[in-house]
């Protein structure tokens, strides 16, 4: 299987062109978009790597389907894959506003998230309601904004979007932006410290089961029906066989014994 990869950070325009050359390079089947999300998918050089990545590169090698792959901004990315055909996403959160607008092929892994603040913070929250009187940063176009959305935050009053992770995780160290919270993934907190030490000086405020989906590898509904066949059987059965967990795993394990 042939399968070929596009490695840039574009906007919609951008995304187009450069899968249009692509496809003059390789015989595409399915284009697969992601974002920058340590440990999840991890861009590095000329590579996308993170152990959600690797489940994801097993499934289609498993299906024999052709695909390229490239990462960009979520809410690009986002929106590309909910207006073209034969386009792929991953990770992302299945909800009931969202089943509709996708064929989604399986789960990869869950997301452990909470709402943070810096360690010399006052704030005490018992639910996301409590967090109304506050002003919380989230991610553009991910689950948690628009999950807050449906709870009745607003934006510009107590929820700030940002664009990018780097962003949002830097905006509590900006007295300007009035960021009291952010909403994290657990998982990519250690490596966003790494980057930053100043990050390591935050608290978690809360953690509730809202804050903890299931991710999933998705796409667009005029995806290729004999395909998206193909795709699912193979996530059934790489997950039935525990090759998820087992990829998970090593990947972590191999991440502890490198750092």
């Amino acid at each position: 299987m042939k399968v070929c990869r596009v490695i840039r950070i574009i906007g919609l325009l951008g995304i187009a062109v450069a899968l249009l050359y692509s496809a003059k390079a390789c015989a595409q089947r399915i284009t697969v978009l992601t974002e920058h999300l340590p440990p999840f998918q991890l861009v590095q050089s000329e590579d996308i790597g993170g152990f959600a990545t690797q489940i994801v590169n097993k499934v289609f090698e498993h299906a024999k389907v052709d695909y390229d792959l490239s990462h960009h901004q979520w809410s690009d990315a986002y929106q590309y894959t909910l207006k073209t055909p034969n386009t792929c996403l991953y990770s992302t959160i299945k909800t009931p506003e969202r089943e509709p607008l996708f064929s989604w092929v399986g789960k990869i892994t869950d997301l452990s998230t909470a709402l943070y603040a810096k360690t010399d913070s006052d704030i005490q929250l018992s639910s996301l309601e409590d967090a109304k009187q506050y002003t919380v940063a989230v991610m553009k176009e991910d689950f948690f904004h628009q999950h807050l959305l449906s709870l009745g935050f607003v934006e510009n009053e107590n929820l700030y979007v940002s664009e990018t992770y780097r962003t949002l995780t830097e905006l509590l160290e900006l007295p300007t932006r009035h960021i009291d919270l952010v909403i994290i993934n657990a998982g990519h907190l250690p490596y966003r410290i790494s980057q930053s030490q100043s990050l390591s000086d935050l608290k978690l405020v809360l953690d509730v089961d809202e804050l903890h989906p299931d991710m999933y590898l998705a796409c667009n509904l005029k995806t290729d029906a004999a395909t998206l066949t193909s795709l699912h059987d193979s996530m059934k059965v790489l997950s039935e066989r525990g090759e998820f967990e087992r990829i998970e795993r090593e990947w972590h394990k191999r991440q502890h014994l490198d750092n």
